[in-house]
């Protein structure tokens, strides 16, 4: 099979053409759509490609490897240089200033990266001293394999199912993928039919399905925080420079005001399909990374493998991550340091990438860099006073790149409105520690009760988790010899449950616990898996005891010291994928769709929300999930309102859908008592006018339309789709 090393090993000659005729084609399909003769499958697939990794391939080359790295961390590596140099190339681009960034289009782009990209790879040429050798082999046995096909159906039925949806409201391919992932399950608890080589792969496949199941299921952005990003990307898209002076936490994100627009006009693509398709491209990959992390401390496929199906299980991962694209790229760096941290990459280049993954991680969201400022303090000193460890990459210098880089870029190069959201969370976490002590959302959550049945499973399986996560880490920690973790992936995961305790015991983090618990689950997911297995082992070594020699304290011991045989393990791991499916079903939706219960999915439960007789369900869904017609009614309005006159609209009109496809960020909410006499328009969306519910002014409230009836009888209908409707 090709593989990206097989690109920075093969001839010179070669890669130039490669990278060159790659280059021009593209180059080509873009002058050619200028006279209107357009390919557009082709030009999306071949822009994706070029974009994602020749300009990480071709930095790659430059930087002469001189160690054999595995193939995932070449890959992984090749994209994050890709993003990285997108990124950090379009704000340069608009730091330019003599430049006439109005007429800033594709054609523009893509000759400004391929002249970069050229004087790269004349570097490459002078630098290049020794012939590389290796040529590209294309195994096309390995590409027909069945396992490897079964995979791609899995995908397939994914996407088919995700279409079948949208336009038949039939649900009946996804439940068939969500079967065909169990089955995947089932087949390598089981090490058959599908190769130890394939897992990566087959976790990749997973991932991105089961985020293409849920994006893919509407042709409009779902969600909260995506229609500011939407917005600030479009900004920059249809003026064709990025204006830095914004006060705004989003428009200082070169992941969503860079990155995204020079996405969207390479490849041709609207930036809806781009949230859509390309960012969970990168979302897919950080169990990827993940898993390559795992395999490296454990040695264990499965294991490795188990822990990964965690991540991806957890409902954060495939819902409330697609409307965060910001913080997609931002974990996708996250993982890429942790990799560099434990690669056997000579020590000059994994500090080169440390350093250049620090900074993309720091301009793509700010969130997670002030987590890891404040906590990579605490754990440095839990791997050199605790672990009696040292590190090559996490030192000191770890947080004072953080701190350089966050100063830099958020205090001096943008508004600084990033940087005055960093200080306002810490004063905040400081002056409400004791008095929020323990009213987190958090122990609420733990405290609550559910009217639902699978509300009340989900919660168990949850708070189990984190009792297991919790027994993992301690085995681990007390038997460090024994399983010899690498100190630097033992005191990031010690950080991460620093971050849980501190959703607990403050709700003044600045996430939402279920973000937290993503992130977090990133690393401790191993300590899942590790935990079940050493609990079920004692449970055995008890069924097998006598009851004379049953002693607590022994047992205790046993749990901590002992794995267990060989054959012990793999049934323990047969029953540890057996609550992994579970968890799954449950967060996805599954047994809410066969008991008729709370549904958790807007795909798989969609039917079952909009069939339910429930207004206020219906309502709660069209919070994120925005129709046709309301897509509609809002673009009319945006093209032909007067734009001295302002428009009152339900909160989730005006903090969300007006950002993103009305580009009319500041509008004012709409209230039960409003103003008869003053000009205004009036935007009522598809919940308002079906179930007469309408948000605010505050987010958790509402009232009935029926209360400004006799105000709507005084205005003029101007536009109505049944569905849609806007007075003036």
């Amino acid at each position: 099979m090709l593989q990206i090393s097989n690109l920075l090993n093969c001839k010179l000659r070669n890669f130039l053409i490669i990278v060159f005729s790659m280059g021009i084609s593209l180059g080509s399909l873009i002058i050619l759509n200028v006279f209107n003769f357009d390919f557009p499958i082709l030009r999306q697939i071949l822009g994706f490609v070029y974009l994602t990794f020749i300009p990480g391939i071709v930095l790659l080359r430059l930087f002469k490897l001189k160690v054999k790295l595995p193939e995932i961390e070449v890959f992984m590596y090749t994209i994050g240089l890709s993003v990285a140099f997108i990124m950090f190339v379009g704000f340069f681009i608009n730091k330019l200033t003599w430049f006439n960034f109005s007429s800033l289009s594709s054609l523009v782009y893509m000759s400004i990266f391929f002249c970069i990209l050229s004087g790269l790879c004349i570097l490459c040429y002078i630098f290049e001293k020794e012939d590389y050798c290796d040529s590209l082999v294309l195994n096309y046995k390995y590409l027909l394999s069945p396992a490897l096909l079964f995979l791609i159906l899995t995908f397939f039925t994914a996407i088919n199912g995700a279409w079948l949806l949208n336009y038949y409201h039939c649900n009946i391919l996804l439940i068939l993928f969500v079967f065909l992932v169990i089955l995947t399950v089932f087949f390598i608890i089981s090490d058959k039919f599908i190769p130890k080589n394939l897992y990566p792969f087959a976790i990749f496949v997973i991932a991105i399905s089961i985020l293409y199941h849920n994006s893919l299921s509407s042709t409009y952005l779902e969600g909260y925080d995506i229609h500011s990003e939407y917005y600030f990307a479009n900004l920059v898209k249809l003026s064709g420079i990025w204006n830095s002076n914004i006060n705004a936490n989003v428009n200082a994100m070169l992941s969503i005001v860079a990155l995204a627009p020079i996405y969207s006009r390479i490849c041709n693509m609207e930036l809806t399909w781009v949230f859509k398709i390309i960012y969970p491209f990168f979302l897919s990959l950080i169990p990827l990374g993940t898993y390559h992390i795992y395999n490296k401390q454990i040695n264990n496929d499965t294991i490795s493998f188990l822990s990964v199906f965690y991540i991806i299980s957890v409902i954060t991962y495939f819902t409330e991550m697609l409307s965060l694209a910001r913080q997609q790229i931002a974990e996708f760096f996250f993982i890429l340091i942790i990799m560099l941290m434990i690669s056997d990459l000579e020590l000059l280049r994994k500090r080169l990438l440390f350093i250049l993954f620090s900074m993309a991680l720091v301009t793509s969201h700010y969130g997670i860099s002030y987590l890891m400022l404040v906590f990579s303090i605490p754990g440095y000193l839990f791997m050199v006073y605790v672990l009696k460890q040292r590190s090559d990459t996490f030192r000191p210098n770890f947080a004072l790149i953080f701190l350089i880089s966050i100063f830099t870029w958020y205090s001096l190069i943008t508004s600084g409105s990033v940087f005055e959201t960093i200080v306002h969370l810490f004063s905040n976490m400081y002056s409400t520690f004791m008095e929020s002590f323990l009213n987190s959302k958090a122990a609420s959550m733990v405290t609550s009760n559910s009217l639902y049945l699978s509300d009340q499973i989900l919660k168990i399986l949850y708070l189990v988790s984190q009792f297991f996560i919790v027994v993992g880490f301690i085995k681990v920690y007390l038997n460090k010899n024994q399983y010899r973790f690498s100190s630097e992936y033992l005191a990031f995961s010690f950080i991460c449950l620093l971050i849980l305790i501190s959703s607990v015991i403050t709700p003044m983090t600045g996430m939402n616990i279920h973000r937290l618990y993503h992130i977090t689950s990133l690393l401790l997911s191993l300590f899942y898996v590790i935990g079940v297995v050493s609990l079920l082992q004692l449970l055995r070594n008890i069924h097998g005891a006598s009851r004379d020699n049953i002693k607590i304290i022994n047992f205790i011991k046993q749990l901590i010291q002992s794995r267990g045989p060989p054959e012990h393990l793999k049934k323990n791991l047969r029953i540890v994928a057996v609550f992994l499916i579970g968890f799954m079903l449950f967060n996805i939706g599954i047994p809410q769709q066969i008991i008729k219960d709370h549904p958790t999915s807007h795909s798989i439960n969609r039917e079952l929300i909009l069939n339910s007789g429930n207004d206020t369900l219906k309502d709660e869904f069209y919070t994120t999930y925005f129709p046709e017609q309301d897509i509609t009614g809002t673009r009319w309005l945006a093209h032909n309102r007067n734009r001295n006159l302002e428009i009152d609209a339900d909160i989730i009109s005006v903090n969300v859908l007006f950002w993103s496809y009305g580009m009319m960020p500041s509008e004012k909410i709409l209230t039960n008592k409003v103003n008869t006499t003053y000009p205004s328009y009036i935007y009522l969306r598809y919940p308002n006018v079906n179930y007469g519910i309408i948000k605010g002014p505050i987010l958790r409230s509402s009232w009935k339309l029926n209360d400004i009836s006799e105000t709507l009888a005084k205005r003029n209908l101007i536009y109505s789709s049944k569905d849609n409707l806007i007075y003036k």
